[in-house]
């Protein structure tokens, strides 16, 4: 087995396709252990660690790492701070360690379903995994199902038409492209929402949001106004229609749950949608605007 060390600068330290055991000690560090099954050990600084074709073991350190493993059956540790912890393929153990670490697998080649609850995941990458101290869930480009567990978890479905429940804990959900189900359960949670095309009317999705528990709709990264420099915050109008007005907002009824539109071109016409789970009574204090 050869033994590597690194420096207390950034290093890029490669193994030579046995076992290794690799220390990337100070800095900044990139660890590449390649082939055989070796042991990869971060130090301090912010590191990326990559295993290999082996059944490898992976720990951060005291930075903020990303941790990945590779084909094998990896035991990948993030130890502290915040770290984002990326089995790959095989059954692999998934440990977060200190600080609020993310579980992702926005690699895999098929959608994935993870649950924290139970530690357990099923499907593509996630096939055999167990995790333990992740708080953040990252799926794949597919049709995924990521479940929280009792604390505060972000939920990231990627593309695809994903199924994210938040369970208990103030949640924040991140559906991405596709007609996602967003479920926060108990919880003060936040439906987040980056860009137009995360819900359109082709694909919207559906959020079961509880106003008594404080969850909004999060749409300030939406630049509300295009016909206007700069990013603008929307006018929230209730369940009027639109004036030909850019960055009007509403919300309505007619028939089955409501509905959220905006406007962005000042067209009179909604270049988003979103469905909620019911009949509510909106007003702007559901939104961040």
């Amino acid at each position: 087995m050869a033994i590597i060390f690194g420096t207390e600068a950034d290093n890029t330290l490669f193994g030579t396709g046995t076992n290794d055991l690799i220390f990337g000690r100070g800095g900044d560090d990139l660890l590449i252990g390649g082939g055989g099954n070796d042991i990869l050990v971060g130090g301090d600084g912010q590191d990326l660690l990559l295993g290999g074709i082996g059944d490898d073991t992976i720990q951060g350190g005291l930075g903020d790492d990303t941790v990945s493993g590779g084909s094998g059956a990896d035991v990948l540790t993030g130890w502290q701070g915040q770290d984002v912890l990326n089995g790959g393929q095989g059954a692999d153990m998934l440990d977060g360690g200190l600080g609020v670490d993310t579980a992702s697998y926005l690699g895999s080649g098929v959608g994935v379903e993870v649950f924290l609850m139970t530690g357990s995941g099923f499907g593509g990458d996630a096939e055999g995994d167990t995790l333990s101290q992740i708080e953040n869930l990252t799926g794949s480009v597919h049709d995924d199902n990521l479940q929280g567990n009792a604390g505060a978890n972000t939920l990231t479905g990627g593309g695809g038409d994903d199924f994210l429940v938040g369970l208990g804990g103030n949640d924040r959900f991140v559906g991405g492209a596709g007609a996602d189900r967003l479920i926060g359960d108990s919880g003060a949670d936040r439906y987040i929402y980056t860009d137009i095309a995360e819900s359109t009317f082709r694909a919207p999705d559906r959020i079961e949001l509880i106003q008594s528990q404080g969850d909004r709709v999060d749409l300030s990264a939406i630049d509300a106004d295009t016909t206007t420099d700069g990013n603008q915050a929307f006018t929230f109008i209730g369940a009027a229609g639109f004036n030909g007005i850019a960055g009007e907002l509403r919300a309505f009824h007619i028939q089955g749950p409501d509905m959220i539109q905006g406007d962005v071109d000042g067209d009179g016409h909604a270049d988003f949608l979103i469905h909620t789970n019911e009949v509510l009574t909106f007003t702007a204090a559901d939104f961040i605007l």
